[in-house]
């Protein structure tokens, strides 16, 4: 559990069918995740696949292969947390936003298949 308030979490699953279980996570996390059962403040977490104005600007300008980890250049900060998904472990933004992550001193987690192909280097949590 994240307890620091002044921490955020973000996400960047790689694809559609992904990416919906992680933005329902986040968005829990964010909200209500547990309320019933005790009150707590909210955390501070953001789907970096949401924004499709977002998305198709970094894709075009960067490529797709960078589209979350220019996301995190701009909005995370050391100490924060990103939560990747990948089947393969390979999918090259995926591993591209790990990489930024590292560099910008986020913990990193990553949910994978198959033994954690590249991302399993760059997860502090696999």
């Amino acid at each position: 559990m994240i307890r620091r308030r002044d921490r955020r979490l973000l996400g960047q699953p790689h694809d559609v069918p992904h990416g919906q279980p992680v933005e329902l996570l986040l968005d829990q996390l964010l909200a209500d995740f547990f309320l019933h059962l005790a009150e707590r403040p909210a955390l501070r977490a953001e789907a970096l696949s949401t924004d499709t104005s977002v998305l198709t600007c970094i894709a075009n300008d960067y490529g797709f292969e960078q589209v979350f980890a220019r996301q995190l250049v701009g909005k995370a900060r050391a100490g924060d947390v990103a939560v990747a998904l990948s089947t393969s472990g390979n999918s090259p933004n995926v591993v591209a936003a790990l990489a930024e992550a590292r560099r910008i001193g986020m913990k990193t987690i990553a949910l994978t298949g198959a033994g954690g192909g590249k991302c399993a280097a760059l997860a502090d949590v696999l």
